[in-house]
């Protein structure tokens, strides 16, 4: 009775596994969260640098914001990495359908939040571009979510909630930048990597 109970349990995991994974892009990797958020926390540190020890000028807006663009590519770059590496690691397929959809739903607030962020630049409103890039990535994060873990839905509210702060303290944007595009990371990729072991 004992052995039948314990091959009824197992086989409920085998069938739940299954669901997850047919129904839920669940690759991604804690180690790309880390990794993203120590880029994350080097641009802005670098950034921070920048305003410390050059006149805030019209030309060092763009600097910046070029700086913040190669953290977000060297950040996802690295991400893709990891996520390949623990899609292989745990023997699931690396381009299926859900990685398809999370990647779009993840790709076009992002693709959108770039283009305002570049019609701010145009019209030199850069006191609203640090507050629209968390926005912006915080949507990208909420909308894909629902294709994979729901703690990317938290980690994108969080994100938002920043850049409604920084629009409203402009100031200390650099600060809120930083910590939800490093810090934050940092924390979700510690808490994905002891709650899935990658």
């Amino acid at each position: 009775m004992k052995a039948e109970n314990n091959n009824a349990l197992e086989n409920l995991r085998e069938i739940r596994t299954l669901m997850e994974r047919s129904s839920r892009f669940i690759s991604l990797s804690g180690l790309s969260g880390i990794a993203s958020g120590i880029i994350g926390i080097a641009g802005g540190l670098f950034a921070m640098y920048l305003f410390r020890t050059q006149e805030i000028t019209v030309k060092l807006i763009p600097q910046v914001v070029l700086l913040a663009v190669l953290v977000l590519i060297s950040a996802m770059a690295i991400a893709v990495l990891f996520t390949v590496r623990n899609a292989k690691k745990k023997g699931l397929k690396r381009w299926d359908k859900m990685s398809r959809m999370f990647l779009l739903n993840f790709i076009l607030p992002l693709a959108l939040g770039g283009i305002f962020c570049g019609i701010l630049l145009y019209y030199e409103i850069y006191q609203l571009i640090i507050p629209a890039m968390l926005i912006f990535y915080g949507l990208a994060l909420f909308n894909a979510s629902n294709f994979t873990f729901s703690v990317i839905k938290f980690l994108g509210l969080i994100e938002m909630c920043l850049g409604i702060i920084a629009a409203f303290i402009p100031q200390y944007s650099i600060y809120l930048w930083t910590t939800g595009f490093g810090v934050l990371h940092i924390i979700y990729g510690i808490f994905m990597f002891n709650k899935y072991k990658g």
